[in-house]
């Protein structure tokens, strides 16, 4: 799997020998255009399973009868669809250049850059009200139970296991992010002869 990382230093590294900026922007525009596919991929996964997620916890919703499970299925179908919303509004026009310029280029890159930062703060929000939410239903749910009973873990277990991973994984990308911002911005100063 291509290194970006490392793309983007080669292309510093070409900025910087003589008359090499055309196969350094070549390079870039194709960075960008890879970037273009990946970035649509993901979104419509994300927009695929943020529908589904709706649809589920609106259904769940509507037919429970207990307030509280109500309450929380509510509350997490409200924040499935804000978070559909803040992604249709933060990804727009993030797709094709507005022209075929490496200063374009590199504006979109920087551009794209911020709304995945907007995208992970987002994120971390989203998993703080699933994790509020899912606490309160598991402890609803298993609070019945008799305190000795071996099913009363396994909820716990579930959802403490999830939130990690996510949060692994938020943290993951939000340390892939500072790395590409750093690189772009090196690519970014190189260009701009600083």
């Amino acid at each position: 799997m291509p290194n970006p990382t490392e793309d983007l230093r080669d292309w510093m590294i070409d900025w910087q020998q003589t008359e090499t900026t055309p196969p350094a922007a070549d390079a870039l525009r194709r960075y960008v255009r890879r970037r273009s596919r990946m970035l649509a991929i993901s979104l419509a996964i994300e927009a695929s399973v943020g529908v589904i997620g709706a649809i589920v916890l609106t259904y769940l919703w509507w037919t429970r009868e207990d307030l509280l499970e109500r309450t929380v299925m509510g509350t997490l179908a409200v924040a499935c669809i804000g978070t559909l919303v803040f992604g249709w509004w933060n990804w727009r026009g993030a797709f094709e250049a507005a022209g075929e310029t490496t200063a374009v280029y590199l504006e979109l890159s920087s551009s794209r850059l911020v709304r995945f930062r907007r995208a992970l703060y987002a994120g971390w929000i989203l998993l703080a009200v699933q994790t509020v939410s899912f606490t309160i239903w598991v402890w609803s749910r298993t609070s019945v139970r008799a305190p000795d009973t071996e099913v009363l873990i396994w909820p716990w277990v579930l959802l403490i296991g999830m939130c990690s991973i996510a949060a692994v994984w938020l943290t993951a990308l939000g340390r892939w992010a500072r790395r590409e911002t750093k690189a772009l911005d090196n690519l970014r100063r190189e260009y701009s002869g600083e």
